[in-house]
């Protein structure tokens, strides 16, 4: 049975992925430093899985020289970051010191343990904003905040190590929660469909649009919306992809569809069959006007493709956010 690190683990993403992998019958262990995540949902994966999950607290950008683990590890999934954009336009030299510098911590420790194998949490902010229907991997890459720089800085560490085998994955806006509803994201999280399910929830909460002046049907940016179950879906065959497949290698993951803010709102509206009020605000910086994937290089290597849509998205949050006490 093959042991995958899993870095960043008790995250939203992560945990998700942990949970995956140990239902694909593979050992598991998490490495976290509990900043910006949630030991409870690691405890909840053991309890619904009945499995071991080794978790070791550290910071990538500690000293990782004496890192040891029980197992002896096959692979890296690399989800650890600061990952919020308007943050990283406030706090730049912490966003490059733990992004970047973690992940090239990170893979020199890879490197010296003899661990050839990485797939990478990247982004869709690494293109910026370009006058293009869909993005492809070919798209020319000019990303427009601090925190889409610290992850094409760290794409360039993992594809000029010669000998180190690494797939990045550039994800869109990854939503939705595991259908059980039993663990998933910050419903207190920035993120606009959790804003939008507070404000749904919480009828004191004022929803708020950051920007209608975008070349859009309705003035809001679009962006391309995918489910963490079919995300994490990309991560596990991307790990399949290496057993065969040397080098680096990028895919887009995501659905190939977009939705503006506006159109986001109406569909929770028709499922919860309710009007949800919202305030126009300033655009914030860093944001893009569209961003929708063209993951057809993902469909034919790696033969994926999304299942789920926004609709489904909706119904899983609406669950996850019920099991959390909101009514």
């Amino acid at each position: 049975m093959k042991t995958i690190l899993v870095t960043g683990g008790a995250g939203y993403i992560g945990s998700h992925m942990v949970y995956y992998l140990l239902e694909n019958n593979f050992k598991v262990v998490v490495l976290d430093n509990f900043s910006n995540s949630d030991i409870s949902r690691l405890e909840k994966i053991r309890e619904i899985t009945d499995k071991n999950i080794e978790v070791i607290e550290k910071d990538l950008t500690d000293d990782l020289e004496n890192l040891k683990f029980k197992e002896k590890i096959e692979a890296i999934v690399h989800f650890a970051a600061l990952k919020s954009v308007p943050e990283s336009m406030e706090k730049p030299l912490e966003y490059y010191f733990n992004n970047v510098y973690g992940t090239l911590n990170l893979t020199k420790w890879a490197m010296d343990n003899d661990i050839r194998k990485i797939v990478f949490s990247s982004t869709c902010a690494v293109y910026g904003d370009v006058d293009i229907d869909v993005l492809t991997e070919s798209t020319t890459t000019n990303p427009l905040s601090v925190y889409g720089r610290t992850k094409l800085f760290s794409e360039r560490i993992l594809e000029d190590i010669s000998g180190l085998n690494a797939v990045s994955l550039r994800y869109f806006n990854v939503v939705g929660n595991i259908e059980s509803g039993e663990f998933g994201d910050d419903v207190y999280g920035p993120a606009i469909i959790p804003s939008i399910l507070r404000s749904y929830f919480k009828k004191d909460v004022q929803l708020e649009i950051y920007g209608n002046d975008y070349n859009t049907k309705d003035g809001t940016p679009v962006r391309d919306y995918i489910h963490v179950e079919d995300l994490v879906d990309a991560h596990f065959r991307a790990l399949k992809f290496m057993e065969k497949n040397k080098g680096f290698k990028v895919f887009n993951i995501g659905t190939g569809t977009g939705y503006t803010l506006l159109e986001l709102i109406k569909t929770l509206e028709n499922i919860v069959q309710e009007k949800i009020p919202y305030e126009i605000k300033e655009r914030k910086a860093g944001d893009v006007e569209k961003a929708v994937a063209d993951s057809s290089l993902a469909e034919e290597l790696l033969n994926w493709k999304a299942k789920k849509n926004i609709n489904d998205i909706f119904k899983s949050m609406l669950k996850y956010y019920e099991s959390q006490g909101f009514r």
